[in-house]
């Protein structure tokens, strides 16, 4: 008898989602949300309750679901909380401080001088553009994104490169 009300519950709301979302009357993106987030947890909740999976995967489910409405109240009620993440946030600043991401791309807001050119290369000032570019390749190939390396390090060996081969 159980199995027979789940079934007709789950017919019943997929029956009542499939209507929301492919309504004539075209809902916004936030009301499909609403209805796909309101699925997902009537499913993981019929899961639970016939035993399919474990009740801490739906409190998982329900922190993730709930994550986006419960964080400021966090910050707001926990001010160590609002603190560190204040904190985060300035420290990440200041990395950045002097370059501007557009478009996927790093731009450095001052001039690389050649002295910090020199630096980043690991060559010293009076060295030909032949060291200059082995240099560079060396350093790219361990730096370059595609191969694990982070962008912010390929910008900086470019504007050295830049800078010192004009």
């Amino acid at each position: 008898m159980a199995q027979i009300v789940i079934v007709l519950t789950i017919f019943f709301a997929l029956l009542f989602g499939f209507n929301l979302l492919f309504n004539k009357n075209k809902l916004s993106n936030e009301q499909k949300k609403k209805v796909l987030l309101g699925g997902l947890i009537g499913l993981v909740l019929i899961l639970i309750l016939t035993g399919r999976v474990h009740w801490l995967t739906g409190l998982v489910v329900a922190v993730f679901g709930l994550a986006k409405a419960l964080f400021p109240i966090l910050l707001r009620h926990l001010p160590q909380l609002a603190t560190l993440y204040a904190s985060i946030r300035s420290k990440r600043s200041e990395q950045n401080k002097g370059y501007q991401q557009e478009s996927g791309r790093i731009h450095r807001e001052k001039a690389m001088s050649r002295e910090e050119a020199f630096e980043i290369l690991g060559v010293h000032e009076g060295a030909t553009p032949e060291q200059i570019q082995t240099a560079y390749k060396r350093l790219m190939q361990k730096c370059h994104p595609d191969r694990g390396g982070s962008d912010y390090l390929a910008a900086q060996l470019n504007a050295a490169k830049k800078v010192l081969l004009g």
